[in-house]
């Protein structure tokens, strides 16, 4: 029976040890899985020590000093006692490995100090030659016999002198080449000498010498995934191809090399306990501090700027709204400046998020408003600003096969075999292929489900706004996808069309991707100005409007098409809008939206007409869109 030792308090020992203490063992482990949660990591290795009879002091080494003490487990199927755990920190030490390379930048230098000094005897060379280029002979004139002959001796030593020059310039510049590289490995070793690893001290006392495999795990913090997704689609006659991707990063400054993933929904850092209500004390509103600065282009250590653990922050909390309007905005993509930790807005734009102690910023992100870098506050309440010149038009080519890419599509990254399992709470993804995933914080992408999806395609207009027909694919029964909030690549065909964000949380029952403009889709909004007339009876103002909309459908194949426009909606008692017209469409009251659902023949055009009321006092001035 396989037996689980968890030990929970680091630092504990018993007195009654029994025989004798051997020396200490220093063991190296391996990686073999690692569980990836929404903020932070489950990191499983696996070793094989050697035990004596009595107690043994076995040191785990080369662990990421950013482990939880707290959460380190141990198992093993054989019967030994776990006396006492630690964690300690070691320092890297690299000396022997700057030396070396110290002695080689040396070298290089020399190098080039020979190569200097042989260019500058050629150049000495050129100038001798240079200054005697005035030719003559014994007695003033010279034969041509003896031009022909000077003339071939300049050709020849300028040829030497320039070729000379030539090959000596690639050498300096490949021991350049050499002497950089050389400077930027000493750099990172001596930016490495501040780094720390841990260490795991374990005293077990074993009744017989025998060789153990244990497995240990504990939990690291700067680590984490975000969700995105690839939706592709070849036709309107095809299913809807959506690739599941996890984003996974980790700056725990250890690798994880060829080891199972599973990335789970989970997040172990957010506190469960429940929520208790305290008195509500009403004051005046304070404005939100507005942080203008960025810090484009530099890392948080470049930045002068106190830490997270200088300000003893270890969780931040925040809302993130529209600048203009004042809206949440669910599925912000927030991560620290190092890129360590990283979360995502909930529906009402809140948002918590734990962060390293070396945090310094937090980089929040979201499609179709501009990126704020803002130093990180214990409470950060954020307004974006909309990013006008991100939002550009999109075009679709058709139904053709062939057509033309806007864009080349991104190479595909394909998924891989995996298995999902689900809780009450959560659920993850077990990825059966290794993947390595480097501990400096780069994002590795992993594909980790395909689904093809019946989807409904029809065209979508809002000519108030756009006199633009939008492709659209509208997906249902997708609530089972394990869908989270995450940035969208949209394809049609081999055409890259833009992005989106997915914000399940806020979908209803249908999810509707935009899969560009049509051309060929003719979408027109123009005022009927027989009814459109502004009216002054005593004290009130009567102001008609109309609206003609025209459809025509100029493809060769019959459409769905859904049209939308709106009225006004009065929150006003003095300001009544009164509905004459809407071609049978369907009202919605609460926002004034009216809905028409067409079907265009080939070549067929449809109209439809809106006209409406405004009845509202004389001397005021409406303000509406």
């Amino acid at each position: 029976m396989k037996m689980l030792l968890v030990v929970t308090t680091m630092f504990f020992s018993l007195f009654a040890h029994s025989g004798i203490e051997s020396e200490v063992k220093r063991v190296k482990s391996t990686v073999d899985k690692v569980t990836v949660f929404r903020s932070g990591a489950e990191v499983s290795r696996t070793a094989m020590i050697e035990l004596v009879p009595g107690v043994n002091k076995v040191v785990f080494t080369n662990l990421s000093s950013v482990l939880n003490e707290k959460s380190v487990t141990l198992t093993t199927d054989t019967p030994i006692t776990i006396l006492s755990l630690s964690k300690r920190k070691r320092k890297v030490h690299s000396t022997v490995q700057l030396d070396s390379l110290e002695k080689q930048l040396a070298k290089i230098e020399h190098k080039l100090k020979l190569k200097n000094a042989e260019k500058k005897v050629l150049d000495y060379e050129l100038e001798i030659l240079m200054e005697n280029k005035k030719l003559k002979g014994d007695k003033g004139a010279i034969s041509s016999s003896e031009l022909q002959q000077t003339m071939d001796y300049f050709r020849e030593r300028l040829s030497k002198i320039e070729k000379g020059k030539i090959a000596l310039q690639q050498q300096v510049d490949q021991l350049r080449a050499q002497r950089r590289q050389l400077r930027n490995q000493m750099n990172k070793i001596k930016r490495q000498e501040n780094r720390q690893l841990a260490e795991i001290v374990a005293e077990i006392k074993s009744d017989s010498e025998q060789n153990v495999s244990v497995n240990f795990s504990y939990f690291v913090s700067r680590a984490g995934w975000q969700p995105s997704y690839d939706v592709r689609v070849k036709d309107i006659a095809s299913p809807m191809e959506m690739v599941y991707k996890a984003n996974i990063r980790q700056s725990t400054g250890i690798d994880w090399k060829k080891a199972e993933l599973t990335i789970s929904s989970a997040d172990p850092t957010f506190n469960s306990a429940i929520p208790l209500l305290k008195t509500d004390y009403v004051g005046f509103y304070t404005p939100v501090q507005s942080y203008a600065p960025r810090y484009k282009g530099k890392t948080d250590d470049a930045l002068n700027l106190p830490d997270a653990g200088q300000l003893g922050i270890s969780r931040v909390t925040g809302r993130v709204v529209d600048q203009e309007s004042g809206k949440p905005l669910p599925g912000v993509n927030i991560t620290t400046g190092s890129g360590a930790t990283g979360t995502s807005t909930e529906q009402d734009g809140s948002f918590h998020i734990s962060v390293p102690s070396d945090a310094k910023t937090l980089q929040f992100s979201f499609i179709g408003y501009s990126k704020k870098r803002i130093p990180i506050r214990r409470n950060m309440n954020v307004r974006l600003d909309h990013d006008i010149q991100g939002l550009n038009e999109v075009v679709v080519s058709g139904y053709a096969k062939d057509a033309q890419s806007a864009r080349k599509a991104e190479k595909n990254i394909r998924p891989v075999k995996t298995t999902t399992a689900s809780t009450q709470t959560s659920f993850s993804f077990t990825i059966k292929q290794p993947y390595t995933i480097s501990g400096d914080g780069k994002s590795k992408t992993v594909a980790v489900k395909e689904y093809n999806l019946p989807a409904d395609y029809r065209y979508y207009a809002v000519p108030k706004k756009r006199e633009i027909a939008f492709l659209t694919a509208r997906l249902t029964n997708w609530e089972e996808l394990n869908l989270l909030p995450g940035q969208t690549n949209l394809y049609f065909g081999q055409t890259f069309v833009g992005q989106s964000t997915l914000s399940p949380q806020t979908a209803g029952d249908t999810l509707r991707f935009s899969l560009g403009k049509d051309e060929a889709i003719s979408v027109e909004r123009k005022q009927v100005k027989t009814f459109s007339e502004k009216n002054f009876f005593g004290r009130k103002v009567k102001e008609t409007k109309a609206w003609e909309l025209l459809i025509k459908n100029n493809k060769s194949q019959p459409i769905q098409l859904e049209l939308v426009d709106q009225i006004p909606v009065s929150r006003n008692e003095e300001i009544a809008v009164s509905l004459h017209k809407h071609s049978q469409g369907l009202l919605e009251k609460a926002t004034g939206q009216i809905t028409w659902q067409l079907g265009l023949k080939p070549q067929e055009t449809q109209k439809r007409q809106l006209r409406y009321t405004l009845e509202y006092p004389a001397k005021k001035t409406l303000e509406h869109n």
